[in-house]
Formats: C-alpha cells, sequence, structure tokens
C-alpha cells in the first residue's frame, strides 16, 4: 500500500524467516517511517514517488513539492536513514505535466550482493 493510503499491511512479516534479507519495496519512501517497532528493520528500501524533484535547479535543487516527510536528499539517489540505506529512483513517469528540468528520467539497474 501506498503512504497515502494509510493502510499499511505488514502482515506477511509474520511468516518471515529471520534469516532471509528483508528489503521493503515501497511507492513513498516515507514508509519507512511506519515500519512496526516489533521487527527488525529492513536491510534496504527500495522507492519512488518523487520522479527526482521533477523542477530542480542547480544549487538549489528541487522547487517543488514531492510531499515526503524525509529531507528532499531522499528525492533522488542512496541515503541512509538511520542504519537502512534507502533507494529512491526518479523514474520515468512526471506528475502535474509533461515535463522535467534537471532530473531525467531513469531506469535504475541496482545489483544486491549478501553482506559478507
Amino acid at each position: 500500500d501506498d503512504e497515502w493510503g494509510s493502510r499499511h499491511n505488514f502482515s506477511a512479516l509474520e511468516n518471515w524467516k529471520q534469516t532471509d534479507p528483508l528489503v521493503l519495496l515501497a511507492h513513498n519512501p516515507d514508509a519507512l517511517l511506519s515500519w512496526p517497532e516489533i521487527y527488525p528493520l529492513p536491510a534496504l528500501e527500495l522507492s519512488g514517488h518523487t520522479h527526482g524533484g521533477q523542477l530542480c535547479l542547480p544549487f538549489i535543487g528541487p522547487i517543488g513539492d514531492a510531499y515526503i516527510k524525509l529531507p528532499k536528499k531522499f528525492y533522488r539517489g542512496l541515503h541512509y536513514h538511520g542504519e537502512v540505506p534507502v533507494f529512491v529512483t526518479t523514474g520515468t513517469g512526471e506528475s502535474l505535466g509533461p515535463f522535467r528540468l534537471g532530473a531525467p528520467p531513469e531506469i535504475a539497474l541496482l545489483t544486491l550482493e549478501p553482506q559478507k
């Protein structure tokens, strides 16, 4: 479910074998903020939603608002929220019109390897 739907369903975690890596795949990067405290944090979060800010000016950054609670640095790329790496792709779409400035579309290809 999306963060805005206010219907997070983490019930699948009840069957999670805790020796398996846990990846949170969520449309909105804010999903990590709703993570249930009774479970260990995920090893990684993969998200989108922000379109990279869609309109970004040099030295200023995103001039719009993607309506997330996390700081604007989470609009794109790899950042950490506490100890959890959060990767946010700019994606290929747009919101409120077919335009982008300083936030080119992307299809991200990530290679995940187990920790040693």
